[in-house]
């Protein structure tokens, strides 16, 4: 991403009027911020922890919405586990390039390219998913009579379009610990199917992932949701 202008922030009021700035800049956080509500970044617009402090956003309710070239770095996102943290806002055909790196997450990383999403570069490195509970969203791909659940990290093309192709890096994703995995899937990306809406990956690389589907035992797993 070219160089922006720089502004730091220390409260709610003063981030909303950040996001309200019509010139696409980088919004430094040096402290913990809740919001009662979702926050959307702009597209071209950047938000990133200050160095050497704990930098915090955290949702009563909802997520960080994502609408194009942004970039989430150095930050600890925290929603509730069954919320999406980071999700993508509907509407955009290119969004760009988008950048999460060094994000400590509670929630979902819901990176999801519905119905007119042609194409996008995600660049992820380190990030890693404390908390999360994935098994009530409902776009799930099916075959065989089987749906496959999200991940805590989810990257999928929902777009039903042959002509729609995401890049993706993606480097050091983990989610979960050994006492307290995910419920879903870890990490899950996929495209549409079938030949259409695509995921092209030019690296991938994983740290621990620990999850758990809770299914209960005896449960007949051939009609049911399960976790790759």
């Amino acid at each position: 991403m070219n160089a922006k202008t720089k502004v730091t922030v220390s409260s709610l009021n003063e981030f909303i009027g950040a996001l309200n700035n019509k010139t696409p800049q980088v919004i430094e956080i040096n402290t913990s911020i809740v919001s009662p509500h979702s926050l959307t970044l702009p597209r071209g617009f950047g938000l990133c922890g200050q160095h050497g402090t704990e930098a915090l956003l955290g949702f009563s309710e909802g997520g960080l919405g994502l609408v194009g070239d942004n970039s989430v770095t150095h930050l600890t996102l925290v929603a509730a586990p069954a919320s999406r943290a980071l999700y993508l806002v509907a509407g955009s055909e290119d969004y760009g390039t988008l950048e999460l790196k060094h994000l400590n997450v509670t929630g979902q990383v819901g990176l999801i390219f519905r119905g007119g999403a042609e194409k996008a570069f995600i660049h992820a490195d380190g990030v890693h998913v404390s908390a999360c509970d994935s098994r009530a969203y409902n776009e799930q791909p099916q075959r065989y009579g089987v749906n496959v659940l999200q991940g805590a990290f989810t990257l999928y093309n929902f777009n039903a379009s042959q002509t729609s192709v995401l890049h993706a890096k993606l480097s050091h994703i983990s989610v979960g610990s050994k006492r307290a995995p995910v419920l879903g899937s870890g990490i899950f990306i996929s495209g549409f199917g079938d030949g259409l809406g695509s995921v092209e990956i030019e690296k991938l690389t994983i740290g621990q992932v620990f999850s758990h589907g809770l299914l209960t035992a005896g449960t007949d797993l051939a009609p049911e949701k399960r976790t790759p």
